[in-house]
């Protein structure tokens, strides 16, 4: 498993131990709020009361924060510092006005009441854009973390050969041949010899089976780092020569990441 698989597996678990335990106080407050243990109260374990509150409301965040990060996240974690802060602000903006508008909409048409309505109505927005911001902050926190170094290629964890596929032909080669894959819908092509060839594996899977050797350097592009002989500039953007020729975009997010895999590959013996 990667680095990369490693993170997102741990933010997932960091974002849905947040949203579990956000759930659960948001309720307990409200339960206790709307009348708790008097009289004539529904027990603790109302499901009625718990969508009505907690549910509704976790739920558009859920939502929302999806299409944000899918949206957001990407493009603004490869562009640097500066981008990353504008598409959080961007993001706290949108998640905050929608998520007030989502959840009045949804409690006009159940017919159940804001919890905090009238002048208090501002609390709603506070929670709301608390929730982004505390969010953000475990992802980025998980993001910035580094990652646990890969073990070293022993003859017993040398990986398996790669069956790539160009028209009729089909040719099983190893992973050390291949200069560099780039997804491509479903699937990807893997470059040998100067030639394109079809993988069946999606980018993602391409990068944890080729373990590594291999260095995702774009969202769609991963580099064999035996291959690379450097970096250079293009106007804007920063591209990869390798030692066939081939020349890959690198994501701004990762230019830092491939000089110190180069640096690293340089000092290490042999």
């Amino acid at each position: 498993m990667t680095a990369a698989h490693r993170l997102d597996d741990t933010a997932r678990s960091y974002v849905l131990a947040l949203y579990a335990s956000g759930t659960a106080g948001y309720y307990l407050f409200t339960w206790y709020g709307y009348g708790g243990w008097a009289p004539g109260h529904p027990p603790l374990w109302n499901l009625e009361e718990f969508v009505a509150a907690s549910g509704l409301k976790f739920t558009v965040y859920f939502v929302l924060s999806c299409a944000l990060y899918r949206w957001l996240w990407p493009v603004a974690t490869q562009r640097g510092p500066a981008a990353l802060l504008a598409g959080l602000f961007v993001g706290l903006l949108t998640f905050t006005f929608a998520a007030r508008s989502l959840q009045a909409q949804l409690l006009d048409f159940f017919g159940w009441v804001q919890f905090f309505g009238g002048s208090r109505a501002v609390l709603n927005d506070a929670i709301s854009a608390g929730f982004y911001l505390v969010q953000s902050c475990v992802l980025l926190s998980v993001r910035a973390a580094p990652p646990r170094p890969a073990a070293p290629e022993t003859p017993d964890t040398v990986r398996a050969p790669v069956t790539l596929v160009k028209g009729e032909l089909t040719v099983i080669v190893p992973w050390q041949r291949v200069a560099y894959v780039k997804a491509y819908g479903n699937y990807c092509r893997a470059w040998l010899n100067g030639d394109p060839y079809l993988l069946n594996h999606g980018i993602g899977a391409a990068e944890a089976i080729a373990g590594p050797m291999f260095l995702r350097v774009h969202r769609s592009y991963l580099i064999n780092v035996q291959k690379l002989r450097g970096l250079r500039r293009s106007g804007r953007s920063t591209l990869a020569e390798l030692d066939e020729g081939s020349v890959v975009p690198v994501a701004r997010g990762q230019v830092t990441v491939v000089r110190e895999r180069m640096a690293a590959d340089r000092s290490s013996p042999g």
